[in-house]
């Protein structure tokens, strides 16, 4: 199984939400609107993140206004989900 952070996403509707041009709301901005560091957030954005702070994570939910599940979606591993078809 694997973790899929939607923090683009997110990004792009808060943007959406609050009017602003596409691509303003950049990591270094949600960095220092969030008050977190913008290597995280890109390193979360891109998948690059094998574990993540729990006060990151309420930093993100909090400044999004969303739950858990909005900012990141656990997918099924591609093996794991053949070998049950086949089962």
């Amino acid at each position: 199984m694997a973790i899929h952070y939607r923090l683009s996403e997110l990004m792009r509707t808060w943007e959406i939400q609050h009017e602003e041009p596409t691509g303003s709301l950049t990591f270094r901005r949600l960095a220092q609107l969030a008050n977190l560091s913008p290597d995280t957030l890109n390193r979360v954005a891109n998948q690059k993140v094998s574990r993540i702070d729990h006060e990151t994570i309420d930093k993100l939910c909090n400044f999004f206004g969303c739950n858990l599940s909005d900012l990141m979606v656990r997918q099924q591993d591609e093996t794991a989900a053949k070998s049950r078809v086949g089962n």
